[in-house]
């Protein structure tokens, strides 16, 4: 990525700006969600006194997309489109992130568009590191369009036909592209991630939903683990995937309640429980984790405990979960409803 050329006018705002920037570099190696509001503080000061210093606007809405503070980094990443930074297609690339993450059935292809506009731009400037970025990042946009019912339930089928198979291409594509190698090494690590995060994902719903893919029956969900711990072991402690390990072994747990085999459901609750405490020991300041978490306890067997994460749950940023899913979630384990909770996790 390239450094922005433009400096504020106000020192207070360049330090604020340097040391947003250092926390934010800090929590991307360390996945830390100390750094990640300290990066979000100092690079608030920073446009406190130069509001119309962009590169600090810019920063501090991949603190914001980090955050589950979709909504706010839209706003930002909205207005920078509007100025002439230079920056166009790593904004569009935060934007799409940021849309992917609502989780929404228009978001998600307002995202998908997005990253093929980003993608050409980028091809345009003849900038390798992030055409590859944007090609990882589209394999996890297209795990989620297909992944997700996204409450448009008359395509899903469809979607997981195409969409799933497309973004395992795709990310294996990426890691076998020759040009990989000789990026540098941070810029590397970032993109092995995201397409061995993407290819659990969409292993994960292939297993989820292997009815719709009867040759994968065999192999999806251990695909899915093997590249989740892929994505581990090139960025240990990486929070986006033990969260995704955690809905990975709630499945598992929904399937063998269902099944009737307690013993083997209470070993992947508390696998799950276990992906969801590590992601919490590193950020705690999280809904989605916190409510992943509350779920596990309360299958365990530890209503009081899943109670009281699921209120610690509310005074988190809602975009991830909002108010009304942590009420029916707490009225759910007040009635010891364990169905209520296993809708969130179906598997055919």
């Amino acid at each position: 990525m390239k450094t922005p050329e433009q400096l504020p006018k106000d020192p207070a705002s360049f330090r604020g700006f340097v040391e947003g920037v250092q926390n934010l570099n800090d929590y991307f190696d360390t996945n830390d969600g100390q750094q990640l509001e300290l990066a979000e503080r100092n690079l608030s000061a920073s446009i406190g006194n130069d509001p119309g210093f962009w590169p600090a606007l810019y920063y501090k809405s991949i603190a914001l997309n980090h955050s589950r503070k979709h909504r706010q980094a839209i706003e930002l990443l909205q207005e920078l489109l509007s100025k002439d930074t230079g920056y166009e297609a790593e904004v569009r690339y935060n934007l799409a992130y940021a849309y992917v993450k609502l989780y929404g059935y228009e978001e998600v292809k307002k995202a998908i568009d997005l990253l093929s506009e980003g993608e050409a731009i980028a091809k345009s400037r003849g900038e390798t590191a992030l055409v590859l970025l944007y090609r990882a990042s589209r394999a996890f946009a297209f795990a989620v369009y297909g992944g997700r019912d996204l409450k448009s339930l008359e395509d899903f089928e469809q979607r997981k036909l195409t969409y799933l198979p497309r973004s395992v291409e795709i990310a294996n594509a990426v890691l076998h592209d020759p040009s990989l190698s000789k990026i540098d090494y941070g810029t590397r690590r970032i993109i092995e991630t995201e397409c061995h995060n993407a290819l659990g994902i969409a292993f994960m719903r292939i297993g989820q939903f292997s009815s719709s893919f009867p040759k994968l029956r065999d192999t999806a969900w251990d695909n899915a683990l093997r590249h989740y711990e892929a994505a581990l072991t090139v960025h240990p402690g990486d929070v986006r995937v033990l969260d995704n390990m955690s809905t990975h072994w709630l499945l598992h747990a929904a399937k063998a309640i269902r099944a009737g085999d307690s013993g083997t459901a209470k070993t992947f609750e508390n696998l799950a429980a276990e992906c969801a405490r590590r992601a919490i020991s590193r950020s705690p300041r999280d809904r989605f984790r916190q409510y992943r978490l509350a779920q596990a306890e309360f299958l365990l067997g530890n209503t009081d405990l899943a109670l009281r994460i699921a209120e610690e749950a509310r005074s988190y940023p809602k975009d991830a979960i909002r108010d009304e899913k942590i009420d029916a979630l707490a009225t759910s384990m007040k009635k010891g409803d364990v169905n209520a909770i296993l809708v969130d996790y179906p598997t055919t």
